[in-house]
């Protein structure tokens, strides 16, 4: 009896044992189970603040890439934001900005655009909570902000990016970032990419200053890059002044007008000047106001299709022009003056108010066309006069040695000129 007892005891606390053990281990499967969940969730949200700010990265360059200046001037300025709508009604990246324009979690990016000059439009934008702000637009870049965060000149921002930490639905307002003792910039329950306009030598036109292709029209807002976003003559020419490009064309859509003494600088700037210059147009319609006196050329000026006339073109010692179409010059056109050579295409026109388009100072001057068949032509062969003035001083050609040098001419041969001759308008033929 006293056997089966202790027994009995025994397997009691045996039993007991057992159950403590299994209450031990469901407790402890239980703890690591809940460790793994927190582990793996914590991973997500490491993993999740990575790509995002991968992203931010991303789209911060976006945002560098589309940057750009207006012709004429250093300042580099950022692209115009859209505004986004519903849960997300607030100021988001350019709507032709790429794929990586928000958070891992989906949450749209918040884009401030900054400029140097505070705006005055309407507020046409919103900040997370629903602050407006304005911007101030010309050609899709923004030069005129009411955004003013606390962000010092040295970082020299164009623009500012800001993500929803991973537990937010909206990332903060950019007008609540600030900088850190370690000199970078926070802001409560989010992430901040400042995009900065580059400095030092390789600061300035993110457009190109090696080459440039600009737009002009009478209205003058746009940015230049495209013919439904032209900029003014004026941009275009102090473009060329202040930047110097090697190669630059000017697109004329329609009748513009220089000032003075812009075009006064932009003339006294092609003396000596190894650049290309073309000056473009569509047939019968470009025309350039306001312009006036001699236009000196660079190495190579090129017109097609512009009618300046108020403008002599002035060709000078190793310099060459080339036009083609119909243009309109002050009266005497073109004057050479050691001329490497003049050139057009088949059909091209010059034209003046008086008929006299070219003159010569005593120059070997080589007319080229695009087929040895194509000569110059006066308008009226009958004419023996036509090839130059009878008053001019110095007048000794004859006949006989105006058609031998269109002769030469229609050979691609050089052409000796008297001094201070003046010829009446050819055309070139087709």
């Amino acid at each position: 009896m006293h056997i089966a007892r202790v027994s009995a005891a025994r397997g009691s606390k045996k039993l007991m044992l057992q159950l403590l053990l299994a209450i031990l281990a469901i407790t402890i499967a239980s703890v690591t189970g809940w460790a793994l969940v927190e582990q793996a969730h914590l991973q997500q949200v490491v993993s999740d603040q990575r790509e995002t700010m991968r992203r931010l990265d991303v789209a911060a360059e976006t945002i560098q890439g589309m940057a750009g200046s207006l012709p004429g001037s250093d300042a580099v300025l950022a692209p115009a934001p859209s505004m986004g709508s519903g849960a997300y009604a607030y100021a988001q990246m350019p709507s032709n900005k790429g794929g990586f324009n928000a958070t891992a979690n989906s949450a749209p990016f918040l884009y401030c655009p900054l400029a140097g000059q505070t705006s005055t439009a309407t507020p046409a934008y919103a900040l997370p909570g629903g602050s407006p702000f304005s911007v101030d637009l010309q050609g899709g870049l923004v030069i005129g902000s009411s955004l003013a965060p606390a962000i010092p000149g040295s970082y020299h921002a164009i623009a500012v990016l800001v993500a929803a930490r991973f537990d937010r639905d909206q990332p903060p307002s950019c007008a609540a970032i600030s900088i850190g003792a370690d000199g970078r910039p926070h802001v409560d329950g989010g992430i901040v990419r400042i995009i900065s306009a580059p400095t030092g030598a390789g600061s300035g036109n993110t457009i190109g200053r090696d080459t440039a292709d600009i737009y002009v029209d009478a209205t003058g807002a746009g940015n230049g890059r495209y013919s439904n976003s032209a900029t003014s003559i004026d941009a275009a020419l102090v473009h060329w002044i202040q930047f110097k490009p090697s190669a630059m064309t000017i697109h004329v859509i329609g009748t513009v007008s220089a000032s003075p003494s812009i075009w006064s600088d932009f003339a006294a700037s092609m003396v000596h000047n190894g650049a290309t210059l073309s000056i473009t147009g569509a047939p019968g319609s470009a025309i350039i106001g306001g312009a006036s006196g001699y236009l000196p050329t660079p190495a190579r000026l090129f017109i097609s299709n512009v009618s300046l006339p108020g403008v002599n073109v002035q060709v000078g010692k190793g310099s060459s022009f080339s036009f083609e179409g119909s243009i309109l010059l002050a009266d005497n056109g073109v004057i050479a003056s050691g001329a490497d050579s003049i050139s057009s295409a088949p059909g091209a026109v010059v034209a003046t108010a008086s008929g006299q388009c070219f003159g010569w100072t005593g120059n070997d001057v080589t007319f080229a066309y695009s087929s040895p068949s194509n000569s110059v032509v006066p308008d009226d062969p009958a004419e023996p006069t036509l090839m130059s003035d009878p008053t001019q001083a110095g007048y000794t050609q004859s006949v006989n040695d105006y058609n031998a040098w269109r002769a030469r001419v229609g050979e691609l041969q050089h052409a000796r000129l008297s001094n201070h001759s003046s010829f009446d308008c050819v055309t070139s033929g087709g």
